[in-house]
């Protein structure tokens, strides 16, 4: 295994993610969808009070080294990725 992507419990959990970074290092990302700049959990379901950019910051703080990020308003739409 090369690296598992961890979504809703990196936001929701923040002991399994300690443990699992601890544990398994760079094989650790963390997928972030984003919808109106705040993070989203719950297969997009829910919106969390967490800032996207806040929690990248977050993120590097505990020791993730890969991120990937879907702003979930533009998925599919067609209209390019949202560099803003």
């Amino acid at each position: 295994m090369d690296r598992v992507i961890l979504g809703t419990a990196a936001v929701t959990d923040e002991a399994f993610l300690k443990a699992a970074v601890a544990a398994y290092g760079e094989k650790i990302a963390v997928g972030i969808d984003i919808k109106d700049g705040c993070v989203a959990i719950k297969g997009w379901t829910e919106k969390s009070r967490e800032k996207a950019m806040d929690f990248c910051g977050k993120m590097e703080q505990l020791g993730v080294r890969t991120i990937t990020c879907t702003d979930i308003s533009r998925d599919g739409a067609m209209q390019g990725p949202n560099h803003e």
